[in-house]
């Protein structure tokens, strides 16, 4: 950091970093107006410890994607690299995530699903959101339907309503909402 002689006592400014990501409760979300979630704190601590402020933006997530790809924010909050590693080619990762995740199909409790295998899911219509990435034996398997949704909340509303059969996504998402 460049500091004239005249403001030299002066504390410098951190650096601001436009973040942006999707509404993703417990990890990340909007209340009050401000960021909050466990990813948040966290990556605003680091960034924090770097020298960087963050600057988080919330909005449907094949927009953050798309913001991202026209250099309209410098860092995407809660993206994987993918199975095989696709996203590599616009954008770092870095060598530690910072939290992992595991995935749920949820579905209505008058309508048990036990799963065992993709096959089990023949005939059923699963909401996913769109942009997501998803395995590549998920992706094309032909027995099954996949219902794109443009959050994971408008799909547990199309669960609830009866629109799909199953929701897949994050447990703790699923759980949270």
């Amino acid at each position: 950091v460049f500091c004239s002689s005249a403001v030299a006592t002066d504390t410098p400014k951190p650096r601001a970093l436009q973040l942006v990501t999707e509404s993703w409760p417990p990890y990340a979300y909007e209340c009050d107006g401000k960021a909050c979630g466990m990813d948040v704190e966290l990556v605003t601590q680091v960034l924090a410890r770097l020298g960087y402020q963050a600057q988080i933006q919330f909005v449907p997530w094949p927009r953050a994607l798309a913001q991202l790809q026209a250099n309209k924010a410098d860092a995407i909050l809660d993206i994987s690299k993918g199975e095989s590693n696709e996203r590599a080619s616009f954008l770092l990762f870095p060598k530690e995530a910072l939290s992992t995740t595991s995935s749920s199909l949820f579905y209505l409790k008058s309508e048990p699903f036990v799963f065992s295998g993709l096959s089990s899911l023949s005939g059923k219509r699963i909401a996913v959101v769109r942009g997501y990435n998803y395995s590549a034996s998920f992706m094309a398997a032909t027995y099954f339907s996949r219902e794109p949704g443009a959050s994971h909340e408008q799909n547990m509303k199309k669960l609830a309503r009866g629109r799909v059969d199953l929701a897949l996504m994050d447990s703790a998402v699923g759980l949270y909402l």
